[in-house]
């Protein structure tokens, strides 16, 4: 099993999803995405889209207050990228990068 396989099924776990193929598959391309559109490793993209998403359920996404349901398509859909959290997290990361 891959690691990003593994981290797929640690967050369906986290998140209370039922852990069939197309979930996992989409969670696993997610956490692919992340991790190389960021440039942090596959451990760093599961922490950062588990709590992105603890951030949407919690408050919605885009400062909508729209709390999006949390499924395979809230993965396609690339949505805990829309969370508070997650832009502060880039925030941090491009502060990081220019000190």
């Amino acid at each position: 099993m891959t690691e990003q396989l593994q981290a797929a099924l640690r967050i369906a776990e986290h998140l209370g999803l039922p852990k069939t193929f197309p979930n996992l598959r989409t969670i696993e391309a997610a956490i692919e995405s992340e991790a190389e559109s960021s440039a942090i490793s596959i451990d760093e993209a599961e922490d950062v889209i588990v709590a992105a998403t603890a951030d949407a359920r919690k408050f919605g996404v885009s400062g909508s207050g729209r709390v999006p349901r949390i499924n395979r398509f809230f993965f396609e859909d690339a949505l805990w990228r829309e969370t508070y959290i997650y832009a502060q997290y880039q925030k941090r990361r491009r502060m990081d990068q220019t000190a």
